[in-house]
């Protein structure tokens, strides 16, 4: 049904495959005027200066500072030559592509909202550290973010030798989920890839 109103523009539901269930009667319905015609299209809209949370995020607490209660970790070790530059850059392309990644949640008289930072006030310190410490590792993952003032996003770069890094990678829950977390995984690559090889990262198109 979706494929359907998306095709003719039509406001259908399921509940219409069972009244209408063969191809001639549902062909009839799509000719037939409906109210639900009038709803608006998804598409970009312009953002209100203070944005509502979403129904999901106003069920995590912003001000949990339990280890790791909303953190979702992941380190990636780099084998070979590290291009630090491109990743800086790499790590730019993100964040100005994934605005939840530079968002923060502080309160406000009318509840809390979301604050879309730049990305220079988002962009997170990726000075190497000169040596891999597991100690320091498991506290950069387990740090807790306050979302109220801190970006949902924490790197830090590890050395380990010239010929080897470990990137520890921490982001928050309020921002990121499982679905998504593969495609800031897969876009990370992509530009890093990019930018090593002296161009910008190329998006796939956008649905909207």
């Amino acid at each position: 049904m979706a494929r359907i109103n998306d095709r003719w523009g039509t406001g259908l539901g399921v509940r219409d495959v069972f009244d209408a269930p063969t191809v001639a009667a549902l062909a009839a319905r799509i000719e037939e005027p409906s109210p639900d015609d009038a709803r608006p299209r998804l598409g970009q809209i312009e953002l209100p200066e203070k944005i509502p949370l979403a129904p999901a995020q106003a069920h995590i607490d912003r001000t949990a500072t339990a280890p790791a209660l909303y953190s979702i970790p992941c380190t990636i070790r780099v084998r070979g030559r590290f291009d630090r530059a491109a990743f800086e850059q790499a790590v730019g392309d993100v964040l100005e592509r994934h605005r939840a990644l530079r968002t923060i949640y502080p309160d406000g008289p009318a509840g809390p909202y979301q604050h879309l930072l730049d990305v220079a006030d988002a962009f997170p310190d990726l000075t190497p550290t000169p040596r891999e410490d597991a100690a320091v590792i498991d506290a950069v993952l387990a740090d807790p973010f306050d979302v109220r003032a801190q970006p949902p996003l924490r790197i830090r770069v590890f050395e380990h030798g010239r010929n080897e890094h470990l990137i520890a990678c921490v982001f928050h829950h309020i921002s990121v989920d499982g679905w998504s977390f593969a495609t800031l995984a897969g876009d990370l690559t992509l530009a890093y890839a990019a930018r090593a090889s002296g161009t910008a990262p190329q998006w796939p198109a956008r649905a909207v």
